[in-house]
């Protein structure tokens, strides 16, 4: 397979389409002009190809050979830490998921069922001890977090934090 891209286009008397030379297979496909410019400039002749020189431009760049990579974890913008997992549940796929449910799935021997979430007891989403997170149901969570909320409300507002809110 061939990656040189670097070829101008041919223009021919085919109409006002261009002919272009495909930067994988080197196939010949014709194009209308608009997609010859440089901005605008198509370079393979179907999608495979294009998927092809693609995936071997980003080779490299994920995992240990990223420039910044940082011994595999990061915390996302929502706070939560995330692990790099080469071998996931048999799949051979490069992951980050959250540290607290692969915790979680140790302990437990499994894998969480679709449904289970894991909370922190704590509120602190870089405590992943075992003794910080709880599985429960999607339901059980969201009603933990709207309890945890009448009781912030009562402590820091003084009385019923949901029935002061003004809706409207």
């Amino acid at each position: 397979m061939r990656n040189d891209i670097s070829f101008k286009p041919k223009i021919t008397s085919h109409g006002s389409w261009i002919e272009m030379k495909c930067g994988i297979c080197n196939t010949v496909f014709w194009v209308p002009p608009s997609r010859a410019t440089e901005k605008r400039f198509q370079k393979y002749c179907s999608r495979k190809c294009r998927d092809v020189a693609t995936s071997n431009l980003l080779k490299g760049i994920f995992g240990e050979e990223a420039r910044g990579f940082k011994h595999g974890k990061f915390t996302s913008k929502r706070g939560y830490n995330h692990v790099l997992v080469s071998d996931i549940h048999g799949k051979k796929k490069d992951r980050y998921p959250m540290e607290q449910k692969l915790i979680a799935e140790k302990v437990l021997g499994r894998k969480l069922n679709f449904g289970e979430v894991v909370h922190h007891i704590d509120c602190n989403k870089k405590n992943n001890k075992n003794s910080n997170l709880l599985i429960c149901s999607r339901g059980y969570h969201s009603w933990l977090h709207w309890r945890m909320s009448e009781e912030y409300g009562k402590k820091v507002l003084g009385g019923d934090y949901h029935s002061n809110l003004e809706y409207g």
